[in-house]
């Protein structure tokens, strides 16, 4: 979606014809086009764009990918460089192309193609510009990338604990419910099946000072454990509780 906008925008904001981001393939090495906006939209199609050395790989876009470096076609009527794509592009009104590589670790993982309908439509400055905007958007994809994977560590370890065959809590610095195991809840005898985001406390009103002592101690840095601790619970009875508790 991110991409569909940033196309969009161009096309609104910079009068382009035409504008996409394709993503380069290492076999085959062609480039698939992951968003694109324009009058001219899809023109180019007709014609596959690779990044070989082939004459399909000597266009705007295939050149910026072999070269990691943005390129321009100042006049695609008189390039002989781009005469697979020119009936086409001829159709869709276009007369210049500026194609810019998104680099990331070293390795060519996009590229942003802007088609303008007159000669020359790329200076200096427009390239710079679209130089800044390629790699802003390098910045956020790198981010939701990061993200997502945080997001998927997150759910392993949730699911690691929850099905874990031993009593494990895992709780914030304000002593409130991550995620625990459904050992924690039929160990503790919990008739609450979701605990999550309730304060320990909460849950144990029963909690004696010393163990709250402990806490503040762990949550500071401390590990520590106990192999045989009394636990009066609020019922009258009292549980005998192996535990160590670390911080993370």
């Amino acid at each position: 979606a991110m991409l569909q906008v940033v196309c969009e925008s161009l096309v609104k904001t910079r009068g382009y014809v035409s504008v996409w981001f394709g993503e380069p393939q290492k076999e085959p090495k062609n480039v698939v086009r992951l968003a694109e906006a324009g009058v001219a939209k899809g023109v180019l199609q007709e014609v596959p764009i690779l990044w070989d050395d082939s004459p399909l790989g000597d266009g705007p876009t295939g050149l910026a990918v072999r070269d990691r470096r943005p390129t321009v076609f100042d006049d695609l009527a008189h390039d002989p460089r781009f005469a697979p794509w020119r009936d086409p592009a001829a159709e869709g009104g276009a007369a210049s192309i500026a194609s810019v590589p998104l680099v990331r670790g070293g390795e060519v993982c996009g590229v942003l193609t802007v088609v303008a309908d007159y000669v020359k439509a790329f200076d200096s400055e427009e390239i710079k510009l679209l130089t800044t905007l390629t790699g802003n958007l390098g910045n956020a994809l790198e981010r939701i990338d990061k993200s997502a994977a945080l997001r998927k560590s997150e759910m392993q370890l949730r699911l690691m604990i929850e099905h874990s065959p031993a009593a494990i809590a895992m709780l914030d610095a304000d002593m409130r419910y991550l995620v625990v195991s459904r050992r924690w809840l039929s160990d503790y005898r919990l008739p609450e099946r979701d605990v999550t985001g309730r304060c320990h406390y909460d849950v144990f009103p029963e909690i004696p000072e010393r163990l709250k002592e402990i806490h503040r101690r762990c949550l500071a840095g401390a590990v520590e454990k106990c192999d045989a601790d009394p636990f009066p619970r609020a019922d009258g009875s009292t549980d005998w509780v192996r535990w160590e508790i670390r911080p993370w």
